[in-house]
């Protein structure tokens, strides 16, 4: 059972921030420039979160995800977070202009019931309603903040109400000039809050390193942490619960849950990278970890409690390629990462597996035909992807040549010669007669029906089926 830390009896306000444009920057310029910016960008913004009171820091590949017991340090980090990286892409040189970070925004939410579990994860509604605005509602690096915590700011006597401006249900908070603010462009050689192994990113990630630097990390980055990998990532809606339920309780039922799925994932050769990130060498283990997965959790669904039921895994996405896995850290990042979480999490519903077009090629002969690969297109955060529905084969419909052999079969089994009965066959008369001189009929033919005293009934009216809807012959002791 998870460790809680338990943060539901006061109100906090929890900050989520997100980049945006990785998965078409991957791949344009590879996973090593992806990694360096963000990684740039925690070297940037982790001071200031610290200097503004942050309780709980945790992160999620490009997200930040953050909670602080003051609603105003909250804004004001992320008023910081904005101008601080605005600045450093200011210092980058025409040629490094690529090395841009792009901020999407800043999600803010004020509430109660946030829990934090042993691996740093955060659940609860006030969470869900921060990550969502964060995640989906923010562009253009805006930072923006719930109904609830936007009244509370405009009443602020740190900032001024015209700083907060309605947009729809939310707010907007635009600062300025008047605003206090400490921040500072660190050099890439500040390791506070950084492992000293993530330098070479940094040193791409700072733009202002000479080629010849650059041209020596990129090298160091290939042979120490790059590796191709197949990614699935898993999505498991847990709203349900945390509606009907506090957020403690949820966070239990989705372990209980991860707890049936991850053993499935070590079966077939799988590393648990995250709770909803598992990591394999080969794509078809992959596939199969995947259809396993789904029917595990169909049944734990069907047969689990009520809460068991709330929870469903919505989606699972596969994509393999290049990855950077620096161990020890939350690097573990890539284009199969960016790639199966946008199948899996954002593209997947009800339950559906989801596959790169990479994957299909790689696994299909294999699989078929267990499995039924179905072509989709999908376009997201600007980028097309060709995918792959897969279903497994539970009961396929026979071809008409499948159709044609079981009919020839069925018709020369029920045309071979009985045995001698011990007893003759009764005629009308009641009297035995003599054995037949007609010869064995051909395989070919249709046999006799057996001669009965009961009236001949009259011929169906019903049409003759299919030959591709033939029914199963009737069972039989004959041999």
């Amino acid at each position: 059972m998870p460790k809680l830390s338990d943060l539901s009896s006061r109100e906090v306000a929890v900050f989520v921030s997100d980049l945006s444009g990785f998965t078409k920057s991957t791949r344009k310029y590879g996973i090593a420039h992806t990694a360096s910016a963000i990684l740039r960008m925690r070297q940037l913004v982790h001071p200031i979160l610290n200097a503004r009171n942050a309780e709980q820091i945790s992160t999620e590949g490009d997200n930040y995800i953050v909670v602080f017991g003051d609603l105003s340090d909250a804004v004001q980090a992320a008023w910081e977070m904005q101008n601080v990286i605005q600045k450093h892409n200011e210092t980058l040189p025409p040629e490094r202009k690529h090395f841009a970070i792009k901020l999407n925004g800043v999600g803010i939410h004020f509430g109660m019931g946030v829990t934090v579990d042993q691996d740093g994860n955060l659940h609860g509604t006030t969470f869900e309603v921060a990550y969502h605005i964060g995640e989906d509602i923010c562009e253009g690096g805006a930072i923006v903040l719930s109904p609830e915590a936007g009244a509370l700011v405009r009443k602020s006597d740190r900032f001024e109400a015209t700083m907060v401006k309605p947009e729809g249900e939310f707010f907007r908070f635009e600062g300025n000039e008047k605003l206090d603010m400490e921040i500072d462009i660190v050099a890439c050689t500040d390791f506070r809050y950084m492992d000293k192994r993530l330098a070479p990113f940094l040193q791409i990630g700072s733009g202002t390193c000479s080629d010849d630097i650059v041209t020596k990390a990129n090298a160091e980055i290939t042979v120490k942490f790059q590796s191709q990998h197949t990614v699935v990532m898993l999505q498991i809606d847990e709203s349900e619960v945390a509606e009907l339920h506090d957020a403690s309780v949820a966070t239990v039922a989705l372990h209980a849950c991860l707890s049936i799925l991850k053993p499935v994932v070590l079966k077939h050769s799988g590393i648990v990278v995250e709770d909803k990130l598992f990591v394999f060498d080969e794509p078809v283990s992959a596939v199969r970890a995947c259809v396993e997965m789904r029917r595990e959790m169909a049944a734990e669904v069907a047969r689990g409690t009520e809460l068991r039921k709330c929870l469903r895994a919505t989606g699972y996405g596969v994509h393999n390629g290049d990855m950077v896995v620096v161990e020890g850290t939350d690097v573990h990042w890539g284009d199969p990462v960016n790639t199966a979480s946008k199948l899996g999490q954002d593209i997947a519903c009800e339950g559906s597996i989801i596959v790169s077009d990479t994957i299909e090629a790689a696994c299909a002969a294999e699989l078929s035909p267990g499995v039924c690969f179905k072509p989709r297109t999908e376009k997201l955060s600007g980028v097309e992807f060709a995918c792959f529905d897969i279903d497994p084969v539970e009961k396929s419909q026979p071809s008409k040549k499948h159709c044609l052999v079981r009919l020839m079969c069925w018709r020369r089994s029920t045309n071979k010669p009985k045995p001698p009965s011990s007893e003759p066959m009764p005629s009308p008369t009641n009297k035995p007669e003599p054995p037949s001189s007609e010869p064995m009929p051909s395989l070919t033919n249709e046999p006799e029906p057996p001669f009965s005293d009961d009236k001949p009934e009259p011929p169906s009216s019903e049409p003759m089926p299919s030959l591709t809807n033939e029914p199963e012959p009737p069972f039989s002791d004959d041999n």
